[in-house]
């Protein structure tokens, strides 16, 4: 199994839930670590186009995912993967596999491993020693997956040794998008 890793600012990929409103109205939102943030329609759209999808399409899926109400991210992200189904099946399988995760410096981590915690595997259905190519612009780099059990990871971390990070040109905290691709 094989999968690559995209990084964006926070400019190009901010949270899928911060700072926005629909029709005048604040929706909040729970987020997957149970915080609460404001529904931004913009970046629903901004992560339905990263998938592949045109202007037209993220605006109407985003319109969508207004008019239900959305509660959650999960919930978005299935109201939004339902809707690219019936539009554009290869989109809809690249938005499915797409995750955020958030770049750690792991100084312990051996060159080329990528370490996540169980959950954050779970959610990219990676199993130790899966490899996967992460991707930064025009950079790009094969890691091995390894499960971390250490009890400071987040869900959403990947932990990477320097000279990967220096590789990716990306820095401690850096967001990344991970997704499945073709072997």
């Amino acid at each position: 199994m094989e999968f690559e890793i995209v990084a964006y600012t926070a400019q190009e990929m901010p949270s899928l839930v911060s700072n926005g409103d629909r029709g005048g109205r604040t929706m909040k939102i729970t987020k997957q670590n149970g915080k609460m943030e404001e529904f931004d329609r913009a970046n629903v759209e901004r992560s339905i186009r990263n998938a592949g999808a045109d202007e037209k399409t993220a605006k109407d899926i985003a319109t969508i995912v207004a008019e239900k109400k959305c509660e959650s991210t999960k919930e978005i992200r299935s109201v939004v993967n339902k809707e690219l189904k019936k539009m554009n099946s290869n989109v809809a399988e690249k938005y499915r596999e797409s995750r955020r995760l958030v770049v750690r410096n792991a100084v312990d981590a051996a060159r080329g491993a990528a370490r996540m915690s169980k959950d954050a595997m779970a959610n990219l259905d990676l199993k130790a020693g899966d490899n996967f190519t992460a991707m930064n612009g025009n950079k790009r780099h094969t890691l091995r997956a390894e499960r971390d059990d250490k009890t400071d990871i987040r869900w959403n971390d990947i932990r990477l040794h320097p000279d990967d990070m220096n590789t990716l040109n990306v820095s401690d905290g850096k967001n990344l998008v991970v997704r499945r691709t073709n072997a």
